[in-house]
């Protein structure tokens, strides 16, 4: 590859940034999302001169079993009130830009357009993927590995890792709450857990003991199914997909910690979701855009036109939308 154009202080990289990649960003961006498909579109709104977001949460009416009578002017089975609960967002701009060589013009190939498209995409992805992700932890709702309830805990051991039987646990709190499963996915809640997390998950064969291994073994046409959610598949009511972007935190050991005098044990926060758990903004409304702008005569800072800029930039807005839609799910490391 021709040598490096596009400078950020110290750190170089080649290439541009074309309008050809426009058309690579949306779809590139899309197969890098985990939690945005299974997240509720909101409205897009002008409220006294600020852009917010809006997502109306009815509440259940309830069930009417009192047959109306024929032809008579009646109150019964009448609904007084209908209560619907508004989450409001503030849309925010996000992006990244880097200083542009206008000499890079000469060095410009289709490979250096499909790597910048890959590092332009997958950084909006990330960066959108991390903020949904962070609305999902602000729920109060938190479930432990080989746990029987929820609660977040404080004093962890290091044998709190994560097991199959767990996904039975985490599917039960939904279901409970009378949450809705997600139809994409073949009417499956969904849990995104980190790849450790994941290996932990299968490789459990205790016996006596719910695992998954045994239940996938020797399974015929359905194989498919419980194999194609970027992750181990479905068991038990939920999908299981992996991604790497998890947040970790460090615990208290219980009475027996790991080592001599150890002083926590890391444990990953991973994130389990009912349908209308988190919302977000759609990509339309998002409107992702990779932004070049050629060096010119307004550009006073650099007299002799000898750099540019190229970045990209999206529209977003997400959020919470009921506790008990989203969960937390911590698992020892």
């Amino acid at each position: 590859m021709a040598n490096s154009l596009v400078q950020t202080g110290a750190t170089e990289s080649a290439g541009l940034i074309t309008t050809s990649i426009r058309r690579k960003f949306i779809p590139r961006l899309l197969n890098k999302l985990r939690f945005d498909p299974y997240c509720a579109s909101g409205k897009l709104e002008m409220r006294g001169g600020s852009k917010t977001l809006r997502w109306n949460l009815a509440s259940d009416i309830g069930v009417y079993t009192t047959a109306l009578t024929e032809d008579t002017l009646t109150t019964a089975n009448q609904i007084n009130t209908l209560t619907i609960t508004s989450v409001l967002q503030t849309v925010s701009d996000y992006g990244a830009w880097a200083p542009q060589s206008d000499l890079s013009d000469s060095v410009w190939t289709n490979e250096t357009r499909n790597e910048f498209a890959d590092m332009f995409a997958y950084s909006a992805a990330k960066t959108k993927d991390t903020l949904l992700r962070n609305a999902a932890l602000a729920t109060t709702t938190a479930f432990w590995a080989q746990g029987t309830g929820t609660g977040a805990p404080t004093t962890v051991f290091a044998t709190g890792t994560a097991i199959a039987q767990d996904l039975n646990y985490i599917r039960g709190a939904f279901d409970q709450a009378d949450c809705d499963a997600f139809d994409s996915i073949g009417g499956n809640y969904l849990l995104v857990i980190h790849g450790e997390v994941e290996q932990d998950m299968v490789a459990d064969v205790t016996t006596g003991r719910l695992s998954w291994s045994p239940l996938i073994q020797n399974v015929p046409a359905g194989y498919d199914r419980i194999t194609n959610y970027k992750g181990p598949g479905a068991l038990l009511g939920i999908a299981v997909m992996r991604s790497n972007n998890i947040d970790t935190i460090t615990l208290t050991t219980g009475s027996t910690p790991i080592g001599s005098g150890a002083a926590g044990i890391t444990v990953y926060r991973n994130v389990a979701l009912a349908d209308h758990g988190i919302g977000k903004t759609t990509l339309d409304q998002a409107e992702p855009r990779i932004i070049r702008k050629n060096p010119g005569p307004s550009t006073v800072s650099v007299p002799l036109d000898t750099y540019g800029t190229i970045g990209w930039k999206m529209r977003l807005a997400q959020g919470l939308l009921s506790s008990s839609r989203a969960l937390t799910y911590y698992a020892a490391k």
